[in-house]
């Protein structure tokens, strides 16, 4: 409970910033600002992350926080422009060319979103709810009287092998979330099911598509043409 308490804020940041935009553009039956949206999302959930706690306890918070944060940031938010700009050359999105007619399940979409920029971001929110002075200041030289340097210098190796498994497994088990949940949202949701059902309307009567389709994989270069 104490953890889900300190990411709680970012939780309840991605929602609400998905419902101010599905308030405003689900009546519209407007698209064109879903990645705006999702973008504005990261924002202001890493933010919340960050600094929520510090201010919070009026502190500032450290630079492993902030760079953890602001690398997030820059990753999820590079593609944004790119999509928007496509948004708005187009006309529209053409995934949401139905479902935009359709308030509760363009509604559903909006909140998708939310649940995606919060599993993105879990990593870097759980991160940011470490404190600080869990972490001791070190100077370059420091290392060598703390851990098992202070114990030995080159015996056991298995077992300092070991243990840095150890950690990346527990902390993979965490990540994992990340991918796994962004493939079931673009593979079965919001990415290839209404890209793949606008193509079959445009494109349905063409012998080249349903070639493409037969020949070409859908998500894995290296996989079967359905996977």
């Amino acid at each position: 409970m104490a953890v889900f308490s300190k990411i709680f804020p970012s939780l309840a940041t991605s929602y609400i910033v998905q419902a101010v935009f599905a308030l405003v553009f689900v009546p519209q039956r407007n698209e064109k600002y879903y990645d705006l949206g999702g973008a504005v999302g990261f924002i202001s959930t890493t933010f919340a992350s960050l600094y929520y706690p510090s201010l919070r306890e009026s502190v500032m918070g450290d630079w492993g926080h902030f760079w953890s944060s602001e690398y997030a940031l820059i990753s999820r938010y590079s593609l944004c422009p790119d999509y928007q700009r496509q948004a708005f050359k187009a006309g529209g999105d053409s995934r949401f060319d139905e479902v935009k007619h359709k308030p509760v399940h363009f509604t559903f979409y909006w909140f998708m979103q939310a649940t995606w920029v919060f599993i993105v971001g879990l990593p870097v929110y759980l991160a940011n709810t470490i404190p600080k002075n869990v972490h001791p200041p070190m100077s370059t030289r420091d290392y060598l009287s703390i851990g098992l340097f202070a114990k030995e210098m080159r015996r056991s190796t298995t077992k300092s092998l070991l243990l840095l498994v150890y950690g990346a497994l527990v902390g993979i088990q965490i990540m994992l979330a990340n991918p796994i949940f962004t493939y079931f949202l673009l593979r079965k949701l919001s990415g290839v099911p209404p890209l793949e059902k606008a193509g079959d309307k445009r494109f349905g009567t063409d012998p080249k598509w349903h070639e493409y389709k037969r020949t070409v994989p859908i998500f894995w270069p290296w996989s079967s043409a359905r996977e």
